[in-house]
């Protein structure tokens, strides 16, 4: 029950950094491919890291919601373009 409180605040928490812009510079330059590819990769590695430093199932969560948060932001912007009728 803790751990399901304690990865609510931390998905609060991520959503809050995404959505204040203060990684979105990087994410500004990158295409939503480029954005959801990386963010596998990553989770893998976390995955990767996770079970050869027999850690417990909390990393990759972690980075997984993060991660998350990331490709949510991008396509959020995206689909902001297409409701003003711009091109993307």
């Amino acid at each position: 029950m803790i751990y399901t409180v304690l990865f609510g605040i931390y998905f609060i928490i991520c959503q809050i950094i995404v959505s204040n812009k203060k990684i979105s510079n990087f994410l500004q330059s990158r295409r939503a491919s480029k954005i959801t590819l990386v963010s596998v990769i990553i989770i893998a590695l976390s995955i990767f890291i996770s079970s050869v430093m027999n850690l417990n199932y909390l990393f990759p969560v972690l980075v997984t919601i993060f991660m998350g948060s990331i490709i949510f932001d991008k396509y959020m912007q995206i689909f902001e373009k297409l409701e003003k009728g711009e091109k993307i």
